[in-house]
C-alpha cells in the first residue's frame, strides 16, 4: 500500500478555489516536507528559519527541481521567505506546494518590524532567478511555481506584499489565496517577471491586488482571477503585457489601471460589480483590447485616455484599430473557448514507474519499466522527481488517463539519440489523457482521437497526426507545434523556443492562444489549409542582444483566417520584424509591414484580422 504523506495535488476547475479536492502524494514523489526541517505549522512558533533552512539545504535531483511541501497548518513568519541557497545566492527550479488552499496558510505575524512602510513594500514570499540582480530578479527564473496554499499578510503590516513573483518560460501560481492588509497582494515589478501563468487565484485586500510597475517583458497570463476589497485598484500595470481571461471583481475602485503608453492589456470575460459611479471599471492610458465585459455600479466600463466610453458593458473594444490586408470584419475571430477536462482518482490507485524497475538519475534505460507501468491497467502513472532515460518510443495507451511527472525529465541515455517520437499517444480507453509537470527532450506525437492535455510541460516538439483529437496546452514551453486538419487547440501561456524554424504550423485546425511569448527572428505561426488562428495577447521577441536585424515574417496566413492581438519587443532599432503579416487570399499575396502599425519603443503593437 502507498504511504500518502509527502505532498498534495489539487484538482480544480472554474473560478479560483472551486471544486478543489486535496490529494496527498506518495512519499517517494520527491517532494520535501517542510516539517522535516523544523517547521511546526502551529500558528504560534516562528517558522521563518525552518522554511528558509528547507530551501537552503534540500537535496536536488538531476532534474534540478525541488518541491517543498507544506502540510495543513498555519506557518507563522516574521521575515521574507526568499529563494536563496546556503551561500545566500538566489536560485530558481523551486515549487511551494500546500496540502490545502484553505488549510495551509503562510501567515505574517501581526505588526511585524519592517512591514509598516508602504513606500518600501516588503514581501512574505520572494522567488528568484539563477542569474540574478541583487534583488533576485533576472530572466532565468525557470520553473518557479506556487500551488495550493494561502498567504496571509496579517494585521498592522501596511507595507506588506503577499508574493513578489518572477518565473520565466514555465512557471505558475495555481489555486492560491492571498489576503490581508498591505501594499500589493501579488507583485510583478522586478525585472523580467514573466512569462508565466497565474490561474485560479483569489486576492482579498491590499491597496492593489496585482501590480506590474516596471519591466516591459515578457508578459504574464491570468485566468480565473478573483479580486475583492482593494483600496486603490484591483490591477495596476505600467509597462508590461497582461493577457487576462475570467476576471471577477467586487470593488468600488477601478478594476484595472493601465497607466503608461507601453502597457498592453488583453481582457476577456470580465464581471465587475460593486463599482463607484465616480470611476470607470477599466482606466486605460496605454493599449487595451477588451471583450465580453460586464460591470455594475461604475460610471462606465472603460475610460480610454481620459475619456469615459459610454456603456457599462463591452462586447468588444480596441484602443488601437484592427488592420486588415483584405476586406475583413474589424473584430477578432471570437473562436469558441473551452477549459481543459480534469481527472482525479484516489492516490491508492496510482502507480509509480519505479515499481516496475525505472530508476531516476542513474543513466540506465528505463523504457521497458515505463512501458510496463503504462500497460499495468492503472489510470494514473507518476514519475518520482528525477531524470529517466529511454532508448525507444514510449506508447501512451490503454487505461492511462493521467501522467504526473513531478517535474521529472525524459531524456536519451548519455551517448544515445532520443527516439522519435519520444512519446506517442495512441488510442486508449477514455476520452482524454492529462500530462502534468513532465519535461520531455523529444517529440510528443498525438496519434489518437482522444483529447490531450499538456499542463506545466516543457521541451521537445508536438505533432498532431491526421485524425488527432483536441489539444489543451497550459503553461507549456515546447518548440515546434504542428496541428492537423480538424483539430481543436487551446493554448494558454505558451512559450516557444529551441527551434530555428516556424514555431506553430496550423494546417486546417482551429487554434486559440491566450498569452504567447517567443524568442528569436523566426516565423511564429503559419496558418494554411483553411485553418483558423486567434492570438489574444502576448509578446514576440524577434531581436535581442547582438542579433543582426531580422527580415523574417512574424505571421503567415495562406488562404485561411487569422486574428491577432500582440506586441513585439526588440533590444535595438532594426531588430523588430520588418513584416508582421504575409497573407494570401484567392491567390493574391499582401504584407503588413512594421511601418504600418503603431510602435512600442523599438517594437510594435499589432491588432490584425483577415
Amino acid at each position: 500500500m502507498l504511504q500518502c504523506v509527502a505532498a498534495t495535488i489539487l484538482i480544480y476547475g472554474g473560478m479560483a478555489g472551486s471544486n478543489a479536492v486535496a490529494q496527498p502524494l506518495p512519499t517517494n514523489s520527491g517532494a520535501i516536507n517542510v516539517k522535516d526541517y523544523g517547521a511546526k505549522g502551529d500558528g504560534i512558533t516562528d517558522d521563518t528559519q525552518a522554511i528558509q533552512k528547507a530551501i537552503q539545504l534540500v537535496p536536488r535531483s538531476n532534474s534540478k527541481h525541488v518541491t517543498i511541501y507544506f502540510p495543513k497548518g498555519t506557518y507563522s513568519v516574521s521575515n521574507s521567505i526568499k529563494w536563496l541557497d546556503g551561500q545566500g545566492n538566489w536560485f530558481p527550479y523551486l515549487s511551494f506546494e500546500g496540502e490545502s488552499r484553505t488549510q495551509t496558510i503562510i501567515k505574517l505575524k501581526d505588526y511585524t518590524s519592517g512591514y509598516n512602510d508602504s513606500n518600501n513594500p516588503k514581501a512574505v514570499i520572494v522567488t528568484g532567478s539563477q542569474n540574478p540582480k541583487s534583488d533576485g530578479s533576472g530572466n532565468e527564473a525557470f520553473r518557479n511555481s506556487i500551488y495550493d496554499l494561502t498567504v496571509d499578510t496579517g494585521v498592522g503590516n501596511s507595507g506588506s506584499v503577499g508574493i513578489d513573483y518572477i518565473a520565466n518560460n514555465k512557471g505558475a501560481i495555481r489555486n492560491v489565496m492571498i489576503r490581508g492588509q498591505g501594499k500589493y497582494g501579488l507583485n510583478f515589478s522586478r525585472a523580467w517577471p514573466g512569462p508565466n501563468l497565474i490561474k485560479n487565484v483569489s486576492i482579498d485586500g491590499f491597496d492593489y491586488g496585482i501590480a506590474s510597475l516596471n519591466h516591459y517583458q515578457y508578459g504574464i497570463t491570468f485566468e480565473h482571477i478573483s479580486l475583492t476589497n482593494q483600496k486603490l485598484a484591483g490591477i495596476t500595470n505600467k509597462n508590461n503585457v497582461l493577457s487576462i481571461r475570467g476576471l471577477t471583481s467586487i470593488n468600488s475602485v477601478p478594476v484595472i489601471q493601465n497607466t503608461a503608453t507601453s502597457g498592453f492589456v488583453t481582457l476577456l470575460d470580465g464581471n465587475f460589480s460593486g463599482g463607484s459611479s465616480a470611476v470607470s471599471a477599466v482606466e486605460n492610458t496605454g493599449r487595451l483590447y477588451a471583450r465580453n465585459i460586464i460591470t455594475a455600479g461604475y460610471q462606465s466600463a472603460i475610460k480610454n485616455k481620459g475619456v469615459a466610453i459610454a456603456g457599462t458593458t463591452v462586447s468588444e473594444f480596441a484602443s488601437t484599430s484592427f488592420k486588415s490586408l483584405f476586406s475583413s470584419p474589424q473584430t477578432s475571430l471570437n473562436l469558441p473557448i473551452a477549459d481543459p477536462p480534469e481527472f482525479h482518482e484516489d492516490v491508492s490507485q496510482w502507480v509509480s514507474v519505479t515499481a516496475f524497475g525505472a530508476k531516476p538519475d542513474d543513466n540506465s534505460d528505463d523504457t521497458a519499466a515505463i512501458q510496463k507501468a503504462i500497460d499495468s491497467g492503472k489510470s494514473t502513472i507518476y514519475f518520482p522527481t528525477g531524470v529517466y532515460n529511454i532508448n525507444s518510443t514510449i506508447l501512451m495507451r490503454g487505461n492511462v488517463r493521467k501522467i504526473i511527472g513531478m517535474e521529472s525529465f525524459i531524456k536519451p541515455r548519455a551517448g544515445y539519440t532520443m527516439p522519435s517520437p519520444a512519446i506517442r499517444f495512441e488510442p486508449g480507453n477514455y476520452d482524454s489523457v492529462i500530462v502534468e509537470r513532465l519535461n520531455v527532450k523529444g517529440l510528443w506525437e498525438h496519434n489518437s482521437p482522444q483529447t490531450l492535455v499538456l499542463r506545466d510541460c516543457a521541451y521537445g516538439n508536438y505533432q498532431g497526426i491526421k485524425g488527432a483529437g483536441s489539444l489543451f496546452g497550459e503553461n507549456v514551453m515546447i518548440g515546434k507545434w504542428q496541428f492537423s486538419p480538424g483539430q481543436k487547440v487551446w493554448l494558454r501561456q505558451l512559450n516557444t523556443e529551441f527551434t530555428n524554424a516556424t514555431r506553430l504550423v496550423n494546417n486546417g485546425a482551429k487554434l486559440w492562444i491566450l498569452g504567447i511569448k517567443t524568442e528569436d527572428p523566426y516565423t511564429v505561426i503559419e496558418t494554411t489549409g483553411g485553418g483558423q488562428t486567434e492570438v489574444l495577447g502576448g509578446l514576440l521577441y524577434p531581436g535581442h542582444g547582438n542579433q543582426v536585424p531580422t527580415t523574417d515574417v512574424a505571421i503567415i496566413n495562406n488562404e485561411s483566417q487569422t486574428s491577432l492581438v500582440y506586441v513585439t519587443a526588440a533590444d535595438g532599432a532594426g531588430q523588430d520584424y520588418t513584416i508582421h503579416v504575409r497573407a494570401t487570399r484567392n491567390g493574391t499575396t499582401k504584407t503588413l509591414t512594421k511601418s504600418a502599425v503603431p510602435g512600442r519603443g523599438n517594437g510594435s503593437i499589432v491588432l490584425y484580422r483577415d
